[in-house]
């Protein structure tokens, strides 16, 4: 016999209504559908029963002595059962039933759980979402359905997301990860613009975090959050932002020029100690930023050999270090799931003894005092959350003084010491060509041109992949290669760099293949659906997951060898991804640049007239040209090589331009 859902609804209403007392209840196990239940499952059950009584009646049959046997609602049972036991209700305590017939019995308690039907997870945060706004508070909520006030807090956090984003969670548009994700902030327009800024085919909870996060600093992560201390930013009155769905309850930090006056204020007391050793200057930075004392010389300190006791010391750090780590290596290699706190413990504490060797080590240097008053300091926080010291710059206008010390030592500046207290000097460069934030815009149109040139080239992609790993083992001792293979998208980041990148030939190529590997994919078991690829499909999608993250974007106009080698693997030519353009280029530097750049690329003749022009009719007029030529910056180029015309440029573009200037702006 099967009921129907309809069938199964007449029996029910059939069913006579009946008080029956608790102890007269047992469960009718010939009858039920359910072999184990979990306690946890029933404690929480029973709470919920307590705060708002049994909200669905149990279903009997009728047994000797004026019992009844419960064929459906077992759990229920069990339930009102604990709450006896605790002595929340009288061992007596009524129960409303309704008796069905036996040769019904089992039918409805099958019945009963195939027919129901559970709430969304939409219509269950909404429906707590109205409780709170009932008057309950979220601690009753949590009691009344079984689940901890986090649960509730963040379903709580769920109902209050955009209108807009809900309903696309509801249509199925949208995955639940994402939604969370998203309820992360309050702002409806700040959630609608991170769901609309990310392309469909790429809505991924970690794309959408980092729009959303990246005017923000985390807590947990960031060196300087962890050096102020959340603690102290709080009491500071700074604002944060807590993601209740993320695992480690992560706090963001909002205002992140109180967080550096923090970070500064923290500093000075280092500051006074240092400026104590008699150096000639100190500097003080919240974030080191190696370009800015990219032209500075340095003082090479002088090693001393530990004494007795210092030695001592280090080789009972040494010995105490590699204990810790032979500990960390066996939870890495347990079977088991290895237990976090642990984990972390055996980490802090190699920290911890890696910095007291640094410490002892760092005692052990001493800096020639006669040159410290042309040398100086850079005070940062670094990694960890920890004061880090640069001692010994030379400031560019501090060379020559420097050198002539050096040059003509006396025993006041080298009195035994027949060594050059001097690391190499670079030579001091005068003010950049470009600023910092051009060069950081075109080498990452070059870092995407790299990207798009490399999944054009499978096997060099499979031969720069197998060279990184050997690198990573040990096994090759060339150059790093510009790879973030751990693994990231470096690809998503470049957009940021340049607002002009997203319109870029390169981008768009990256993009398209992005978006291919999002539609083969879908759906799919990755593993097994790569294993059943042809072995030129597998290389493609391989180049495309390797060139995805190529690193390389610069803040500074230094050699970079690690990306001109790959770039000459891939015979990269920037003409063909990159122009010289009004948005690109000529708007961001100055009008001498311009007309540098306009002799370098057409020839001195272009230049007749172009010097009385002003900067914006001089860049319209000389933009085509420029471009044409095939113009590159020295930044750009392949190895550094001097700059040459494409084969295909057409020649004469000197003339064509001279001609189109007006005969008074041409001059003579």
């Amino acid at each position: 016999m099967k009921l129907s859902k309809a069938e199964f609804q007449a029996v029910l209403e059939a069913a006579q209504p009946l008080t029956v007392p608790l102890n007269k209840l047992f469960l009718a196990q010939e009858y039920q559908s359910r072999d184990e239940v979990d306690d946890a499952d029933i404690e929480a059950l029973a709470d919920s029963i307590l705060a708002n009584g049994l909200l669905q009646n149990l279903l009997v049959v009728a047994a000797p002595r004026g019992k009844y046997g419960v064929c459906a609602g077992g759990r229920r049972l069990r339930a009102l059962n604990r709450l006896a036991q605790r002595g929340d209700i009288a061992e007596n305590h009524p129960v409303t039933v309704r008796e069905v017939a036996k040769e019904h019995a089992l039918m409805v308690s099958l019945a009963e759980n195939v027919f129901r039907v559970s709430l969304s997870v939409c219509e269950e945060f909404q429906g707590f979402k109205r409780l709170i706004e009932q008057g309950r508070s979220v601690e009753e909520v949590a009691a009344a359905f079984g689940v901890t006030p986090l649960v509730v807090k963040r379903r709580m956090k769920l109902a209050q997301v955009s209108p807009l984003l809900l309903e696309e969670f509801k249509q199925g548009r949208m995955k639940l990860d994402c939604l969370m994700v998203l309820a992360g902030v309050e702002d409806h327009q700040r959630q609608e613009s991170a769901w609309a800024g990310v392309p469909s085919w790429g809505r991924h909870p970690e794309h959408l975090r980092r729009l959303l996060t990246q005017h923000e600093v985390c807590a947990a992560t960031d060196s300087v959050a962890q050096f102020v201390t959340l603690e102290a930013y709080e009491q500071a009155g700074g604002p944060t932002r807590r993601d209740l769905f993320s695992d480690e309850n992560d706090v963001y930090l909002l205002d992140e020029a109180l967080l550096e006056k923090l970070a500064l204020d923290k500093l000075q007391a280092t500051v006074v100690q240092v400026a104590a050793e008699g150096w000639g200057w100190t500097d003080v930075r919240v974030r080191f930023a190696s370009h800015e004392y990219q032209s500075h010389g340095r003082l090479r300190p002088v090693s001393r050999e530990p004494l007795e006791h210092e030695a001592e010391q280090l080789q009972a750090l040494h010995a105490q270090l590699e204990q810790v780590r032979l500990a960390v290596q066996g939870t890495q290699d347990d079977d088991e799931e290895p237990d976090d706190v642990v984990t972390q413990q055996l980490f802090d504490q190699q920290e911890a003894l890696a910095q007291q060797i640094r410490d002892i080590r760092e005692g052990l240097e001493d800096w020639p005092e006669a040159f410290k008053p042309w040398a100086g300091c850079v005070i940062h926080v670094g990694h960890g959350g920890q004061v880090m010291v640069r001692r010994g710059l030379i400031r560019p206008d501090d060379k020559a003084e420097i050198k002539r010390l050096v040059e003509k030592p006396t025993e006041a500046t080298c009195p035994q010491n027949p060594v050059n207290p001097l690391e190499s000097l670079p030579a001091t460069s005068s003010r950049p060509t470009h600023s910092e934030r051009l060069v950081r815009s075109m080498t990452a149109h070059q870092v995407a041109a790299l990207q798009a040139e490399l999944i054009a080239q499978p096997k060099v992609a499979m031969a720069l992949l197998v060279q990184h790993m050997a690198a990573q083992l040990g096994w090759d001792r060339s150059d790093k290669l510009p790879f973030g293979i751990t693994v990231r998208d470096s690809h998503a980041d470049l957009a940021r760099e340049g607002s002009d990148l997203s319109d870029s030939p390169a981008w768009l190529a990256v993009e398209r293949e992005r978006h291919a590997w999002a539609q083969a994919t879908e759906g799919k078991d990755l593993l097994p659906w790569l294993l059943a690829q042809e072995d030129d499909t597998l290389a493609r999608w391989l180049a495309v997951l390797v060139a995805l993250t190529i690193e390389g974007v610069a803040s500074s106009e230094a050699p970079r060898p690690a990306v001109e080698r790959l770039a000459s693997a891939v015979s990269l030519d920037m003409r063909a991804w990159w122009r010289p353009t009004a948005a690109t280029y000529l708007q961001h530097v100055s009008k001498a640049r311009i007309l540098e750049v306009t002799q370098e690329a057409v020839g001195a003749p272009a230049l007749a007239g172009l010097n009385l022009l002003k900067k914006a009719e001089l860049i319209s007029r000389v933009e085509s040209f420029v471009a044409q030529a095939g113009w590159l910056p020295e930044v750009l180029r392949p190895a550094r090589e001097s700059h040459e015309p494409a084969p295909d440029v057409p020649y004469g573009l000197a003339t064509e331009l001279v001609q189109e200037l007006d005969p008074e702006d041409a001059g003579t």
